[in-house]
């Protein structure tokens, strides 16, 4: 079939000898095939626009920009949601989400009751008013309703302060408190390996 061109009153029409199409209605509505009847752009004035891979758009309510669902960008009043190689990003009214892949780090909210971050440096989370969590490289610290926490410190013995009756390196650090510091408990212990204090670490971390 040869090109072709359709004109009436509130219609066009077009056909191309490649399989290509395109019609308008009323000079409000127009769409665009490709040779497999792919619709690859479509105009319904003044409110929506779309073209493939590069947008689509409902004005006010709904903006798109970006080709497949593993890199764009949407977002309206209610919501905005980001995907790509490294970031993913969701947030809808009291909810919120974010993950670098790069960076390794991410975190969680749904306000105002719960809060979730994982870095380099630390990582914990918090739900109000049930209990904070919270852990770094050489540090730990759990705190409960009813004023119940429990810290774990980890370091290296100064060498002047090493321990001469068991000659171990490091120590760890235990402090449990109740009704909010106001009876508390310290414990030392003395270990051999810094590693200790990691497995510990890990036991605790592993219901997270």
């Amino acid at each position: 079939m040869g090109n072709f061109v359709r004109f009436y009153p509130f219609y066009y029409s077009s056909y191309e000898q490649d399989g290509s199409s395109s019609l308008g209605l009323a000079g409000l509505f127009y769409r665009w095939k490709n040779y497999k009847d792919e619709t690859v752009a479509r105009v319904i004035l003044p409110f929506y626009y779309y073209q493939k891979n590069e947008y689509n758009l409902l004005f006010p309510f709904y903006f798109r920009f970006g080709g497949d669902d593993l890199d764009y960008v949407s977002f309206s009043p209610f919501h905005y949601k980001l995907r790509s190689t490294n970031v993913d990003r969701d947030w809808i009214w009291l909810y919120y989400s974010s993950e670098d892949r790069k960076e390794k780090t991410s975190s969680l909210i749904l306000a105002p009751f719960y809060f979730e971050w994982k870095s380099a440096e630390s990582r914990g989370d918090i739900l109000l008013p049930a209990y904070l969590k919270y852990y770094e490289k050489n540090k730990n610290l759990e705190l409960y309703f009813g004023g119940f926490s429990i810290s774990q410190t980890g370091g290296r013995f100064d060498a002047s302060l090493k321990s001469s009756g068991s000659g171990k390196e490091y120590y760890i650090d235990l402090d449990y408190s109740f009704m909010y510091n106001l009876f508390s408990i310290s414990l030392r212990k003395e270990i051999t390996s810094p590693f200790t204090f990691l497995r510990i670490q890990k036991k605790k971390k592993s219901p997270l």
